[in-house]
């Protein structure tokens, strides 16, 4: 199963009039700290109709530049289905069911699906917007693990495509992506969250490139954050 980057899809699959629910999870990221077997997602229902959401886990993986997730019975949603009345939230645990502890960080993703109702929009009278959350859940072992990355950035045509590998044995989150001009002036290409690589794995993403600007030059340097730190490589 392939994953979007993104931690919101949308998918349309009726046409007509807009009438969906809609529904917020929080946190986006989830992390059990070294000796938590648990931690807590809230689901939020801010529509004026009530809502039902599923949620599952998967493990998850990464080759050939890709996301994958496969069926696991490591971690356990509870509970995995919930009706979440108009402006409602409920709050579901996120249990790892291992007693031994983590040896190394394990990675897993929460996939939290609005389940439309029977019927909806089956008669031409509305659009049926399914939500989907993919929601990254990390387990940390009692060790201290970093992320080790190394970061090249070239440009290609009007793309800049950035090869992050990480040789650490914990994660690390790619955001805010921005160039830099030889006369100091920045431009953002990748707001927000780019994604992340997983332990001794490795990804490229492909950006687009602002349009060439003769008065500030060619970029000369990418900015990206790592963790939240801020890294710095040359074009």
């Amino acid at each position: 199963m392939k994953i979007p980057r993104a931690l919101l899809l949308c998918l349309l699959v009726a046409s007509g009039a807009a009438n969906a629910a809609s529904l917020f999870v929080r946190p986006t990221t989830v992390m059990l700290a070294r000796g938590q077997s648990a931690a807590t997602v809230t689901v939020t229902n801010s529509s004026s109709a009530p809502v039902t959401a599923q949620l599952r886990l998967y493990s998850w993986n990464q080759a050939d530049n890709q996301d994958s997730l496969t069926s696991t019975e490591a971690m356990v949603a509870s509970p995995p289905m919930l009706q979440i009345p108009p402006g409602s939230s409920q709050t579901i645990r996120l249990v790892r069911v291992a007693a031994a502890p983590a040896v190394t960080e394990e990675s897993y993703r929460l996939i939290v699906d609005e389940v439309p109702e029977p019927g909806a929009g089956t008669e031409g009278t509305g659009v049926v917007v399914q939500l989907r959350y993919s929601v990254p859940v990390f387990v940390l072992p009692r060790s201290s693990p970093t992320a080790l990355t190394t970061f090249k950035a070239t440009v290609d045509g009007g793309s800049l495509l950035l090869d992050v590998a990480n040789r650490g044995k914990a994660h690390a989150q790619i955001s805010n992506v921005r160039l830099t001009y030889p006369n100091g002036s920045s431009e953002v290409v990748g707001a927000g969250l780019v994604g992340y690589v997983l332990p001794d794995k490795q990804r490229q993403w492909k950006l687009g490139l602002p349009a060439p600007d003769g008065n500030r030059g060619a970029p000369t340097q990418v900015r990206a954050q790592v963790n939240g730190k801020d890294l710095r490589v040359a074009l």
